[in-house]
């Protein structure tokens, strides 16, 4: 078995003179000139056939065979031999030991070590000779890793491949992916293009109506937006079962975003309609219930406005992060010139937030190290006993932010990884092969945890400035009140004062006699959350 290599050549010393010399003369180089010197080029490269080592070459068959009898183990030692042995004969076959070992790895369920020796076949490009065959696997892990921007990445090295060089069952898939990364890259259009492509009967389909609906957002276009985001919650009304696909979850992400849509529109009663659809089981809910005393403000319904506040006040939410609530109730109360209120509300606000927002302050200044950020994440993750409840909700806060629970998330992956490597058949574990795995796995995570930690400084720090914010508003709104019990508003802000009795639609009366009417007496009930109302009246002059 013999292959093309390429190998440098040099020439001697004694036919370099010789060439000076003739050049020295004068001398032309004509038919006549000795054949050795006919054509002579200084540091010119001759391609010289090289053989493959015989052993290696057995050595990859070996390893081929043991992969298609399924002992991956056995395989992947031999691949490995052949990658790192430093014999010139191993030069012709190595890509295809490469590309064999990683697809041997993949079907170990060691997708992130599967991916060192793929990402050499992607900085090689078109020239490894596997390089297309590449692609679906890449694919095929970036499933398994969902929402990684690197791994988005690494698809969108084969965009040149699609669609007609990709295998029709992984058109819907990668097309998904791509859209992911050129949203994420802020490329809009394109991020439209390649979500355009997934078809409706893909299991990507609901998802890549969503993103295409967010995307959509980001270019200002609300009547599309929306247009994809009600086609997604049709699609699970229909009953749609999707495999892999949480399409209730999407549904109510999707009712939401219509909502927040219609609510930016200044469609304020539409944006209820939606608000109110989301079920009391949601994660969202309470979100929904936020963003919809909003709205009911807008439209001023502060009976329904404050009703929703007060289900966010209950203890069973404690945990939770909401601190522009109490600054919308002070702006009510205001309205209503309820100026007690405004400053009991306030004060509550003072002695909940400050506190919370000093204590994260010191604690962030005692946090000096990207690592020492993520480890106060994963203690808060864990729950571990006497962690604080305060700083609880603003861990809970953090993990929100979508980036860094996908980090998070990759990083249990690379920790599930480094365990089989650690687990396997001791032969095996023990080997130069599964050390390098070790090695790599490790150094990865490293390199994840900090990239975590850095995502929780950056995100904590955000939420430090909304407290400040916060606050900021609430000094305002003091100074307000000052100034109209002083009657020295401003004709503009004493004109945004309530002096309605009773707002049309609003719920300042007894309910019907088909519905239970019970009084607030400092009592929180689960099957009452949601359904507070206050008669609050306005004492405007």
């Amino acid at each position: 078995m013999v292959g093309v290599g390429v190998r440098p050549r040099r020439v001697g010393a004694l036919h370099e003179a010789m060439f000076v010399v003739l050049l020295a003369l004068g001398a032309s180089w004509s038919a006549a000139a000795p054949a050795a010197a006919q054509g002579f080029v200084f540091e010119e490269e001759e391609v010289e056939q090289i053989a493959v080592s015989d052993t290696l070459a057995r050595f990859l068959r070996e390893g081929i065979e043991y992969y298609e009898r399924e002992d991956f183990v056995a395989a992947s030692i031999f691949f490995w031999r052949v990658i790192t042995d430093p014999d010139p004969g191993a030069a012709p076959i190595r890509p295809r030991a490469q590309f064999e070992l990683a697809k041997t790895l993949v079907r170990m369920r060691l997708v992130q070590s599967a991916l060192f020796f793929f990402d050499d076949v992607i900085r090689t490009g078109e020239a490894h000779p596997y390089y297309e065959a590449s692609a679906p696997w890449v694919v095929t892990i970036a499933a398994r890793i969902p929402g990684n921007f690197d791994m988005l990445r690494r698809v969108q090295s084969f965009e040149g491949l699609f669609p007609d060089r990709i295998e029709a069952r992984f058109h819907d898939q990668m097309a998904f992916m791509l859209g992911q990364h050129f949203y994420n890259v802020g490329e809009l259009e394109r991020a439209l293009q390649y979500l355009g492509f997934v078809t409706e009967a893909s299991t990507f389909y609901p998802q890549a109506l969503f993103l295409r609906g967010v995307t959509f957002i980001r270019r200002y276009d609300a009547r599309s937006a929306a247009e994809s985001f009600l086609r997604l919650i049709h699609l699970a009304e229909r009953g749609r079962s999707v495999r892999d696909v949480d399409v209730q979850r999407l549904r109510e992400l999707a009712v939401l975003s219509v909502a927040r849509t219609l609510y930016s529109t200044g469609s304020f009663e539409r944006a209820l309609e939606y608000y109110e659809d989301i079920p009391t089981t949601s994660m969202y809910w309470l979100q929904a219930l936020f963003e919809a005393s909003w709205a009911n403000y807008q439209m001023d319904r502060f009976n329904r406005a404050l009703g929703n506040l007060h289900t966010l006040s209950s203890p069973f939410f404690e945990d939770q992060f909401y601190p522009e609530a109490p600054i919308l109730q002070a702006v009510i109360y205001f309205r209503n010139c309820r100026f007690r209120e405004v400053r009991r509300v306030l004060e509550d606000f003072r002695y909940t937030y400050e506190p919370l927002r000093e204590a994260l302050e010191a604690r962030m200044q005692e946090l000096g190290t990207n690592r020492e950020f993520f480890e106060f994440l994963a203690s808060g993750r864990a729950r571990s006993a006497g962690f604080d409840r305060r700083l609880q909700a603003i861990v809970n806060a953090a993990l929100a932010d979508r980036s860094l629970t996908n980090t998070l998330a990759y990083i249990d992956i690379i920790e599930g990884e480094m365990e089989l490597v650690r687990t396997a058949d001791r032969g095996w574990s023990n080997s130069e092969f599964a050390r390098y795995l070790s090695d790599q796995l490790a150094e990865t995570r490293e390199q994840t945890v900090l990239l975590a930690g850095e995502l929780v400084r950056n995100r904590l720090d955000a939420i430090v400035q909304e407290l400040r914010r916060r606050q900021r508003e609430a000094d305002a709104i003091l100074v307000e009140t000052d100034l109209a019990e002083a009657g020295a508003l401003t004709p503009a802000l004493r004109a945004e004062l309530f002096r309605g009795r009773r707002v049309e639609g609003d719920v300042d009366e007894r309910p019907s006699a088909q519905t239970l009417w019970w009084t607030f007496d400092g009592e929180y009930w689960r099957d009452e959350l949601g359904h507070y109302s206050y008669q609050v009246r306005s004492v405007c002059q």
